[in-house]
């Protein structure tokens, strides 16, 4: 199965590591990878997040230039 999940508009994944969340937060879909399953996030925030989330996630992770 695949699964897109799009952040809250205008949240990036820079926002939940400077909230100290973002472990936490991607947790769930680290789970869902381990099951068997394609994750891909949508963030609102800049193309370090695409840094942030690769050492945590297998997942590809896009970043909506368009907001």
């Amino acid at each position: 199965m695949r699964i897109v999940v799009f952040l809250t508009y205008g949240v990036g994944l820079k926002n939940w590591n400077d909230d100290g969340i973002l472990d936490r937060e991607l947790a769930i879909w680290v789970s869902h990878e381990k099951a068997g399953n394609q994750v891909t996030i949508v963030s609102y925030g800049g193309s370090k997040d695409k840094k942030l989330a690769s050492s945590r996630i297998k997942g590809q992770v896009l970043v909506n230039r368009w907001h």
